[in-house]
């Protein structure tokens, strides 16, 4: 199947069935829909806040925003990044061990940011 293909909706039940034989059926769709009942258009489900404990949803850029720079930045690379990109890095300037600056190559770094 070309990229292309993947890119549209399918329009039928059967051509969902034969798109997801070729990504090596993920998962199946159930023998009660015919091949050519139409893809049903069901609206977005929204996720209510506080279905999950400690999740909350972030419905702006604004919100996701404000979530990136409420946490210090454990990733050495990231923070180089922003930097470079002139994004003010969190927890950068609370002290962070050589000022959060990318490490030097060939220095061990923790993996995942844990220390």
């Amino acid at each position: 199947m070309e990229d292309a293909e993947y890119a549209t909706r399918p329009a039928t039940i059967g051509e969902l069935r034969q798109r997801l034989r070729s990504l090596g059926e993920p998962w199946t769709v159930p023998a009660r829909f015919n091949d050519d009942d139409p893809l049903p258009d069901l609206p977005p489900q929204r996720v209510e806040t506080g279905h999950i404990e400690g999740l909350r949803a972030v419905n702006t850029r604004e919100e996701f925003e404000a979530c990136l720079r409420e946490v210090p930045l454990v990733n050495p690379f990231l923070a180089a990044r922003w930097r470079e990109l002139g994004t003010p890095v969190p927890g950068s300037a609370a002290g962070a061990p050589d000022g959060g600056a990318a490490p030097a190559p060939g220095r061990d770094v923790p993996e995942w940011g844990v220390g």
